[in-house]
């Protein structure tokens, strides 16, 4: 029987989840729910947030396609008390307290949820994991070159924003010095964030640049360039999708690498939460990372991996 799935949040990722579930014959996609008056090219019901509960006990697992930043918090907690679901949420500094808000709930409601369910966090989770077991030296993780979602998303919050992208850079002497060195690298010599804007003329850009610069888990104490540009040099720039991203592990005599590059993060992203939700079904109520799932319960041919 086709698992039946509910999408929250009709984004850039919640479009590539939507595609995913339609090239699969595994899942049926109910319906979309969205806070805009939007229309899906594969016709797929669309249904305002607020219609969220007219489908208690018709759809299987809710996958939440939110913004870290302003929805996934409050958004998760509320769609898991009448849903199970799975979150990409990626606030690293946050994650543990996304994670006992959402365990508390699905405990008392008897559902499941799955959070932080990305490619870091999510399996660069699992890379580190590994790499920190198995050498207990130095691990450090390498975002890029690419479209970061999350960081893009955030501009995008700003009031007087009109549209925004986030490229993450890494710098090329640091990734060096970790695959050479057992070193801790602070967080803020790694990257390069660019921040390319497109404003409403009314605000004034330094007002928008400084809360840019002073944006607590994205951009504060962070080495970031920003570029006002137009809204249609904006959606030039989000035709292309890529990223790319590397978890380096160390000690004296040994060296794990574990990479990724992807031609497009959400469609990525989306790819990694539909293998994930094949656990659901197969876990009791409370709230999962990736790190707390057997592999076997993602792959009935997991065996053929060994």
């Amino acid at each position: 029987m086709k698992l039946k799935i509910g999408i929250v949040g009709y984004g850039n990722l919640g479009h590539a989840v939507e595609k995913e579930i339609y090239s699969s014959d595994k899942y049926k996609l109910i319906a979309i729910f969205s806070r805009r008056n939007v229309k899906s090219k594969f016709l797929t019901p669309i249904k305002n947030y607020s219609k969220i509960n007219d489908y208690i006990g018709k759809i299987d697992i809710m996958i939440m396609c939110g913004g870290s930043k302003n929805d996934l918090m409050w958004q998760s907690a509320e769609v898991l008390q009448n849903f199970n679901i799975i979150d990409t949420f990626d606030t690293h500094e946050l994650i543990s307290k996304h994670a006992s808000n959402l365990d508390k709930i699905a405990k008392s409601n008897n559902h499941v949820a799955i959070y932080s369910c990305g490619w870091d966090p999510g399996l660069f989770s699992l890379y580190k994991l590994l790499g920190n077991t198995i050498l207990q030296g130095k691990t450090n993780v390498f975002w890029g070159k690419g479209v970061s979602q999350g960081h893009s998303d955030a501009l995008r919050q700003i009031p007087g924003v009109l549209d925004a992208i986030q490229y993450t850079v890494p710098d090329p002497k640091i990734v060096k010095l970790a695959t050479s060195k057992n070193y801790n690298i602070a967080q803020n010599q790694k990257h390069l964030r660019l921040c390319y804007v497109a404003v409403d003329e009314e605000k004034t850009k330094e007002k928008i640049e400084k809360e840019i610069r002073n944006m607590p888990y994205y951009f504060k104490d962070q080495r970031v360039e920003i570029y006002f540009s137009s809204p249609k040099e904006i959606s030039k720039l989000k035709e292309k999708m890529y990223h790319a991203g590397k978890v380096i592990s160390i000690d004296e005599n040994n060296l794990i690498i574990n990479e990724v590059k992807m031609i497009s993060n959400p469609q990525f992203t989306a790819k990694i939460l539909l293998a994930f939700i094949n656990a659901i079904p197969k876990i009791k109520c409370g709230a999962y990372s990736i790190l707390d799932i057997p592999p076997s319960y993602i792959n009935k041919d997991y065996l053929s991996c060994l």
